[in-house]
């Protein structure tokens, strides 16, 4: 069987059942599809994905350079990009909050944390007062940077996600899964 558009569709949409990689050779598909479907796709998959975000974290001077208010409003238009309806909170009084999104129903209290250090238990203890407060449905703490132990336990027992800088890119991601 020669190549033609219509059997290049069908190579990408051969049920699971099937061993693709003789049904690619049956198809008469070419090395290179055959080669895509080999058992290493979803790990080179992966190791890219991984080096995407610590260059993100590590390579991006914007984000490493942001003042803290730039930082929210860098975290708002990433939600809004992506749908969401987001609000800034008072720069004083804001009962542990930054950033209050919204989607499909749901409310996320965001406290917002540009830091040069791991960031501990104050966050957490603060999101957890900001999403009661503003009757928030999931309380977020996002950093450029990375959670102690003690943050990432205490994040576990009261139901907060906690998303580092490594995390920033998967965050619409993390926040609707």
């Amino acid at each position: 069987m020669g190549i033609n558009e219509d059997t290049f569709d069908d190579w990408f949409n051969l049920p699971n059942k099937y061993n693709k990689k003789l049904e690619l050779r049956a198809w008469g598909a070419p090395h290179w599809v055959e080669k895509l479907f080999s058992g290493d796709l979803e790990k080179r998959f992966k190791e890219y994905h991984d080096k995407r975000k610590e260059d993100f974290v590590e390579n991006n001077p914007d984000v490493l350079n942001m003042t803290g208010e730039e930082f929210e409003k860098y975290l708002m238009s990433i939600l809004d990009l992506k749908g969401f309806s987001t609000s800034g909170t008072p720069r004083t009084g804001d009962q542990g909050a930054d950033v209050i999104a919204s989607k499909g129903g749901k409310t996320y209290v965001i406290q917002a944390k540009r830091h040069s250090k791991p960031i501990g238990n104050k966050a957490v203890q603060e999101v957890v007062a900001a999403r009661n407060y503003y009757k928030g449905d999931v309380g977020v703490v996002v950093t450029n940077n990375t959670f102690t132990p003690s943050a990432k336990s205490l994040a576990k027992r009261n139901d907060v996600v906690l998303i580092s800088g490594k995390e920033i890119p998967l965050m619409v991601n993390i926040l609707e899964g």
